[in-house]
């Protein structure tokens, strides 16, 4: 016998009644074989996502995100078959991608101030700063060449934006950072990666984090994110 919408609905009226009675109600295999049954066979989270202590349950909706730009690089392959600068090219645009999620990682510690969150934020950054600096070095090395600078500073002057902001849009893109960065004075870390980007041949210039976020000097246009909305 299944449940209509308006029944269920009647059994919790907010997410966290909704995680309590699942947390005591519910257990893996059960979500796995309603799943099935709905025939969901590719939303089931694999077994190592798992609490960070034994006395934790994970509960709550998993929405997938655009974790590395997928898009820039098949592009990046089909333009490497014309130019054999566009390596620095790759790199360069690799290295402006992990200082921007670096930048938002801590920016979203310092606005939440969630223990939790913070915890997470903060093994994840300690990885992405790997990822960085494997980008920026082979950037600045391949930059180089003045050919490699000046294809570099082209395509990344004309075409880069935060990852994320092709699929979900420039507006869902500028209220994120209207929530992390609500005022000039809290972008610090705006400012930081775009001085840090323009030490690299070639992009001396670099100034689009800052660019990017503060388009509109009237912040209200934008709109405006709540913690809880963001996390």
């Amino acid at each position: 016998m299944s449940l209509e919408r308006s029944q269920l609905s009647k059994l919790w009226q907010s997410d966290d009644e909704l995680f309590a009675l699942a947390q005591r109600e519910l257990f893996t295999c059960v979500v796995g074989d309603v799943m099935d049954k709905l025939d969901l066979q590719h939303q089931f989270l694999p077994p190592q996502i798992q609490p960070l202590r034994r006395d934790m349950v994970v509960i709550g909706r998993a929405m997938p995100v655009l974790a590395v730009d997928v898009f820039a690089e098949k592009i990046a392959g089909i333009a490497s078959h014309f130019t054999r600068h566009f390596p620095a090219v790759h790199m360069t645009w690799g290295a402006i991608n992990e200082m921007a999620t670096l930048t938002g990682y801590h920016a979203v510690i310092d606005r939440t101030r969630h223990p939790m969150l913070t915890t997470i934020l903060t093994r994840i950054i300690k990885d992405e700063r790997r990822h960085f600096s494997f980008y920026y070095n082979q950037a600045r090395r391949m930059l180089q060449d003045p050919a490699a600078r000046r294809l570099t500073s082209f395509l990344v002057r004309h075409f880069w934006t935060p990852v994320g902001a092709p699929v979900r849009g420039d507006a869902d893109a500028h209220r994120m950072c209207a929530f992390l960065f609500p005022t000039r004075e809290s972008a610090e870390g705006l400012m930081e990666m775009d001085a840090m980007i323009a030490r690299l041949p070639g992009l001396e210039w670099f100034d689009m984090a800052m660019r990017f976020c503060f388009v509109a000097d009237d912040r209200s246009s934008i709109g405006s994110l709540t913690a809880h909305q963001a996390v």
